[in-house]
């Protein structure tokens, strides 16, 4: 029997599940395909097959993304993608992702997202970069607070009997906060809460902050690991009353966090020594692919009333084949501003690899594209388009899927 690459059924969820952490170097435990029962929808999974056996998978969460202005998109979030070892490099890859690229257009999801567990592999399918989380570590006995700016109360819980607080502060949060996309109850308890093992918790009116303890009592000289899982403000206030608290937590002596804190977080100003906080790894998070280009930048606001055209190309060698720019050859031409986003057949302005209008959409900067050979542009173009595509916010992805 030939390979095959089909939708998957409840019949395919515990091979899916066996391959799927087989690739991932992981140890199936005994209630690891219920759990995967409740966290998948199978109707928006492939699987493929050799001789009938699951040998590739993957499939998509229905989340939203929020993009600048506060619209929300309909999104795959593309998540379990494995192919065997024994079954690499035979073309089963790219065949899942343009079976996930078909699925996706059924479902009407116009952008699909994902957060890649290796660098090199998704920009050749369409993905581009558009948020990066930083890895901070901070000493709590030498950090504080700036005394003048003094927190509001917070109450402690346990985050477990208080999921539905979370999601609601979470979901006001992550509608003004582009790049961000909608937790399902199911799968915020298994990537925050990791499967109901004991958390601690702080709620403010307009946010709250999640964390795990490691203990390491060292002989009597306790520096316990305070592992920051979640921290989710909506307000300023929120966030300093917070960050308050978790600087007071007895026994701490490292804080770290890995998605927590953005490239643009302000925690640093808000410290009486910024050398206390230190970023120790910054690395790609959530990858988009734009599939509707005029219904993502329809969707979108810009910053001034100019109107910008943009040429898109298939790949890097597209856009860099000829010298000179108006001879790019483009597969969709679009110009985009505040009146929307519609197709034209103009000069472009600019030309981008499709792997870059997911960063374009959600106001990367368009130098460090260019910069990046992920865009050309000429002459006064790149501040003309950054005045426009620009946002105030930087994107930023504290969500896992």
């Amino acid at each position: 029997m030939a390979m095959e690459i089909r939708r998957a059924t409840e019949d395919d969820l515990a091979e899916i599940v066996a391959m799927d952490f087989r690739n991932f170097g992981q140890t199936i435990g005994e209630d690891d395909v219920e759990v995967a029962a409740e966290l998948l929808d199978l109707d928006r999974f492939l699987v493929g097959t050799d001789d009938g056996r699951a040998v590739a998978a993957g499939g998509s969460f229905g989340l939203e993304l929020t993009v600048p202005g506060g619209a929300l998109l309909p999104m795959s979030g593309i998540t379990w993608v494995s192919v065997l070892a024994s079954h690499r490099r035979q073309g089963l890859l790219r065949r899942l992702m343009a079976g996930l690229d078909e699925l996706a257009a059924e479902l009407g999801d116009p952008v699909l997202g994902l957060q890649a567990s290796e660098g090199p592999i998704y920009e050749r399918f369409g993905y581009g970069t558009v948020t990066r989380f930083r890895v901070i570590e901070l000493d709590r006995r030498r950090a504080q607070i700036d005394p003048r700016w003094r927190p509001e109360p917070v109450v402690l819980v346990d985050a477990q009997d208080h999921v539905p607080d979370l999601l609601a502060r979470y979901d006001r949060y992550r509608r003004s906060q582009p790049g961000e996309v909608s937790r399902p109850e199911a799968l915020f308890r298994d990537t925050v809460l990791q499967r109901n093992k004991p958390d601690f918790a702080a709620i403010h009116p307009d946010g709250y902050a999640v964390w795990a303890i490691e203990p390491h009592w060292n002989d009597g000289h306790p520096a316990h690991l305070l592992q920051l899982k979640d921290l989710i403000a909506a307000t300023p206030a929120a966030y300093v009353a917070l960050w308050h608290l978790l600087l007071s937590v007895d026994l701490v002596g490292p804080i770290r966090s890995v998605k927590a804190v953005g490239p643009a977080d302000p925690l640093p100003y808000l410290l009486t020594d910024q050398r206390a906080l230190r970023t120790v790894e910054q690395n790609d998070g959530l990858w988009l692919k734009v599939a509707d280009t005029v219904r993502c930048f329809g969707s979108r606001t810009y910053r001034t009333d100019d109107r910008l055209v943009i040429g898109v190309v298939d790949g890097l060698d597209a856009l860099h084949d000829e010298a000179d720019l108006a001879e790019v050859k483009t597969v969709e031409t679009v110009a985009v501003g505040p009146h929307g986003c519609v197709e034209v057949d103009e000069q472009p302005d600019l030309v981008a690899c499709r792997a870059a209008l997911g960063p374009l959409l959600l106001g990367v900067g368009v130098g460090e594209l260019v910069g990046g050979r992920r865009v050309r542009a000429d002459g006064g173009i790149i501040d003309r388009a950054d005045a426009l595509l620009g946002t105030g916010v930087v994107a930023h992805c504290r969500s896992s899927f």
